[in-house]
């Protein structure tokens, strides 16, 4: 089962110059939408499909999707819904004019190319991870040769050999790759995807400049965990505002490493039930980070951003997670108790909890998906005066675009045993140090020189 909610905010403002020289921010009337979008593409082949609205539980749709098609369900905004199959199918929840169009070929004046939206990809066997992604790749429709390193990263548990899909089963691409590796792909946008393995890995697509929410999934196939593979910016890429927070029940020490230079970055330590960002970035564009506790790691513009991310806790699972501006939804299948900071409260099945803004510790006696819509309200503010300009939406932050994969109950309940890999990282050397290395072999290198010329001008 999958759950949801569909934005009722589905809109965008856009700079408009104004006669006195400046501008002012109003609302595109073009990218006003009253539904949103739930695609279902088929895993296997003949898997039946259920959609209904809740909490009536009115039955919306039904239809069988096979291996590699799909299915679109228009709901209408502000609509909570649940999916039923019978076979594990990629279930994804999308809208806004910068990409509702889809499939057609038709697109928005605004948004030629669509707009990409970042996301972490479900696999076939459930979770975060695994052998086999069949997905749609929410990239530009034509791709172009940045962000560094492409736009799907293939970050690998196990030593694999990889191979990539177009919808119509012809290969793309084979590759290998060592424990600890990542490849990046640049591949076409807006298409149906096929990614097959012969060991563990972990998929994402990625587009670094704009900073959309992200929950970054452990390498255990589920949210909490103490290793993660985080593609990230290089330095200057990223909003101001934006940062990764880190959530622990406990304190735990955190090491971040460059994944391709293979170099320890940085060093901290997450203290439980507290907020912990920080800003991150790497010139080659992938970070591994370990930690000694379970972490949950998101990232957004805190001030800014917006998009739409899930986060599963499994039946007896404790979690402190911080809830940011706009509305959060907990679904449960099954009757529940959740205790949120302390004070407990019933969910009954197939009906959801709406969440307060901010931090809370969540503990759950039931396996339960979160899905969190993040948007602003005004009166808007930066630290970051440059930014300013960007502060003048006159109403509620709308959603030109979004997109996110629902995960299904059983994907958060869903446990893989993988012994991964040490990463073998060296300890990074300083910018100081590198310089005074550098000097050292200059300083050297001249008095050989001059040695060697003194020595030639006495023969002479």
């Amino acid at each position: 089962m999958y759950y949801g909610y569909i934005p009722w905010n589905i809109y965008d403002y856009w700079r408009k110059d104004t006669p006195e020289g400046g501008f002012e921010y109003v609302l595109d009337e073009t990218t006003i939408r009253d539904f949103g979008l739930l695609v279902v593409i088929g895993n296997y082949d003949n898997t039946k499909v259920r959609v209904f609205k809740l909490p009536e539980n009115i039955l919306v749709d039904s239809f069988t999707v096979d291996h590699m098609k799909y299915k679109v369900v228009k709901l209408p905004n502000a609509t909570f819904f649940k999916v039923v199959t019978d076979k594990h199918a990629t279930v994804m929840l999308m809208g806004g004019a910068a990409l509702d169009t889809w499939p057609s070929n038709k697109t928005h004046e605004r948004w030629i190319n669509r707009a990409p939206i970042s996301m972490f990809l479900m696999s076939v066997e459930g979770g975060y991870v695994g052998k086999t992604f069949i997905f749609l790749a929410t990239l530009h429709t034509v791709p172009s040769d940045w962000p560094p390193g492409g736009c799907l990263r293939v970050y690998a548990l196990e030593d694999s050999e990889v191979s990539l899909y177009d919808e119509r089963g012809k290969l793309i691409k084979r590759f290998k790759l060592k424990a600890n590796e990542v490849k990046g792909l640049i591949i076409k946008g807006y298409r149906i995807y096929k990614l097959s393995s012969t060991g563990y890995i972990m998929a994402a697509l990625f587009f670094d400049w704009y900073p959309n929410l992200k929950v970054f999934p452990s390498a255990n196939g589920r949210v909490a965990g103490t290793r993660f593979y985080i593609p990230t910016t290089p330095p200057g890429h990223y909003y101001p505002n934006a940062t990764y927070v880190f959530t622990s029940t406990e304190d735990t020490k955190v090491i971040v490493y460059d994944l391709r230079l293979k170099v320890k970055v940085k060093e901290f330590l997450v203290k439980k039930g507290t907020i912990n960002p920080i800003m991150l970035s790497s010139d080659k564009g992938d970070l591994v980070i370990e930690s000694s506790k379970d972490l949950i790691v998101v990232h957004s513009d805190w001030t800014l951003g917006l998009g739409i991310a899930y986060i599963g806790l499994r039946r007896g699972e404790t979690a402190t997670i911080f809830i940011p501006s706009g509305e959060t939804y907990l679904f449960s299948p099954r009757k529940a108790t959740i205790t949120i900071d302390g004070i407990p409260y019933t969910v009954m099945p197939d009906s959801y909890l709406p969440l307060p803004r901010g931090f809370h510790r969540i503990s759950t006696n039931e396996s339960v998906v979160i899905q969190i819509i993040q948007y602003q309200y005004p009166p808007y503010r930066s630290p970051h005066p440059r930014y300013d300009p960007l502060l003048g939406i006159p109403g509620t932050q709308g959603f030109g675009a979004f997109a996110a994969v629902i995960p299904s109950i059983k994907d958060v309940e869903v446990v893989y045993k993988i012994e991964l890999k040490p990463l073998g990282m060296a300890e990074a050397i300083s910018s100081q140090v590198m310089y005074a290395i550098a000097l050292l072999i200059i300083v050297v290198l001249a008095t050989i020189l001059w040695k060697l010329k003194t020595r030639f001008l006495k023969k002479a």
